[in-house]
């Protein structure tokens, strides 16, 4: 169903990166994941160390573009709400949302699928029944800041700086919006909607679950019966 999403002329729009990434990556995520529950299913045997090596890195390359992509969509959104071009009007504006865009959805998840990644991995990978191929990330307070605060810092950045820019110019321009969309053919009032739902999910999915999930590897390295590890 993301695959087919994928290939709709409303996904593939130059302002709709975001979407884009994040349909991409959860495609190949849920593929992987039904991949692996059949390999594993009854067994937690060590094999296909290759292709471990792969999906681990996939995984955390996966769990920094979900946020990320929310972070690209909110920021798309003020640009509309702000009543600009949707496509930036110079050359110069345009290679530098492209190369923001670009940084946030490709190349910050490989650096930290990469050698951020490789500093606090404990293992190689980890096999869990039923779950197959997994991260193996370390429990120090440094893993904490070098992987898992990527699931918190784009939402804060969205909230902070984008979300309530584009709730209160939509609230108090709604009508001059309401044209500016009219007067684009590559998005509509429906599009527009639809996406600002989808972002607006995922923010309050996302950040939630995120300083939750910080909270508790903190109070558990903290609680550990071992020496502090950084």
């Amino acid at each position: 169903m993301l695959l087919l999403v994928l290939l709709t002329s409303f996904v593939r729009q130059t302002w709709n990166l975001g979407v884009a990434f994040l349909c991409f990556w959860l495609f190949w995520e849920n593929l992987v994941q039904g991949v692996d529950a059949v390999i594993w299913s009854d067994n937690a045997d060590l094999k296909l160390y290759v292709y471990c090596d792969i999906i681990s890195h996939m995984q955390m390359i996966t769990s920094v573009v979900k946020p990320m992509a929310t972070l690209i969509i909110t920021r798309r959104l003020y640009l509309i709400t702000s009543l600009q071009s949707v496509d930036s009007p110079t050359k110069a504006a345009r290679r530098r949302n492209f190369a923001i865009e670009w940084t946030l959805g490709l190349v910050i998840p490989l650096l930290v699928a990469g050698p951020l990644y490789y500093i606090v991995q404990g293992f190689r990978f980890r096999i869990d029944e039923g779950s197959g191929c997994l991260t193996a990330v370390d429990g120090s307070i440094l893993s904490i800041l070098l992987i898992q605060s990527w699931t918190v810092i784009p939402p804060l950045v969205s909230i902070a700086f984008y979300y309530p820019h584009v709730a209160r110019m939509f609230h108090r321009h709604s009508r001059d919006i309401d044209h500016f969309l009219q007067s684009n053919n590559s998005v509509s009032r429906t599009n527009y909607f639809r996406i600002l739902a989808l972002a607006s999910i995922d923010i309050l999915l996302t950040l939630p679950f995120g300083v939750a999930t910080m909270v508790l590897a903190v109070k558990a390295t903290l609680l550990a019966n071992v020496p502090f590890p950084f």
